[in-house]
């Protein structure tokens, strides 16, 4: 099989994890910001907006839930910094971490 056109991105990961509290705080946190439903089972793959409080759409990204206590947010390398300091701006007081992991993890995005 040739491949033809095809686009090759490097992508930035950041970690959603929960440190206190209940299992669920990372769930709640991406889902209250999330368009689409981000709280599915572990191994799950969501593509969704971010919205702003007013409905309005802040950047785009994929979820991955990696077991109960941790998911992994993917967005693109160019908007990785705009993206994880509006997710930091709406954590919640307590009971979640986000980390920029993308120094430590690789995610290839393929299109063609």
């Amino acid at each position: 099989m040739q491949l033809k056109d095809i686009d090759l991105n490097l992508l930035r990961v950041f970690d959603a994890v929960y440190r206190a509290g209940s299992v669920s705080r990372a769930a709640e946190f991406l889902q209250r910001l999330a368009a689409n439903d981000v709280d599915k089972p572990a191994g799950t793959v969501v593509y969704t907006a971010m919205l702003t409080p007013r409905g309005g759409i802040a950047c785009d990204l994929t979820v991955t839930r990696v077991d109960d206590e941790r998911f992994w947010v993917v967005t693109g390398g160019a908007v990785g910094r705009h993206d994880l300091a509006w997710l930091r701006k709406h954590l919640p007081d307590s009971g979640v971490v986000l980390e920029d992991r993308s120094s430590s993890l690789c995610c290839l995005g393929v299109w063609g």
